[in-house]
């Protein structure tokens, strides 16, 4: 596992910085480090406090922490699942800020299912991305947008363009 994408409100970084995650160590599954242990199980880990915590291989963390002079505390990490049950990533996020106190806090079960929500739309969007790019090699619109339809995906931005296109292959189309 890589970094693909992050944000930080106080450390400036490149995500190239931080170090990938070997999901196999030595031909056996890694389960000693966070997203390597969402990937395979599946479960989401809400950590109160990355520092107190001895269940994991939090090294990384830790030395990312020294690198950006910051200070990791809570810790939401969610497995990005498809429909077939399948990891396609996993998403993470550091220090909820609590907005009464503006201290670091854990985050809360309504915000946990919040954004496991979000993660399967993640993986959603993932996995009609693959599908579309394979389509688009094999000039089948037809099956993106019905794809993209069935699976009831909000038809904005690149959505919208593949379901336009889409139809108007149906039009054309003898497989229908």
């Amino acid at each position: 596992l890589y970094v693909e994408v992050s944000q930080c409100d106080s450390a400036i970084f490149n995500c190239k910085e931080f170090p990938s995650v070997p999901l196999y160590i030595n031909d056996q599954r890694n389960f000693s480090e966070v997203c390597a242990y969402c990937t395979f199980t599946g479960k989401t880990l809400n950590t109160e406090n990355v520092y107190k915590y001895s269940g994991f291989n939090m090294d990384v963390y830790y030395r990312m922490d020294r690198r950006l002079r910051y200070k990791s505390k809570s810790l939401l990490t969610i497995p990005m699942r498809n429909k077939d049950n399948y990891t396609l990533g996993v998403m993470q996020l550091f220090n909820l800020i609590d907005k009464n106190t503006g201290e670091v806090a854990i985050f809360p079960q309504e915000l946990e299912s919040l954004v496991r929500a979000f993660a399967s739309q993640g993986a959603m969007a993932l996995d009609n991305a693959r599908l579309n790019k394979k389509n688009r090699e094999d000039n089948h619109l037809e099956l993106v947008c019905l794809a993209t339809i069935a699976d009831l995906v909000p038809l904005t931005n690149e959505n919208r363009i593949l379901v336009y296109f889409g139809l108007q292959a149906l039009r054309k189309t003898k497989r229908v």
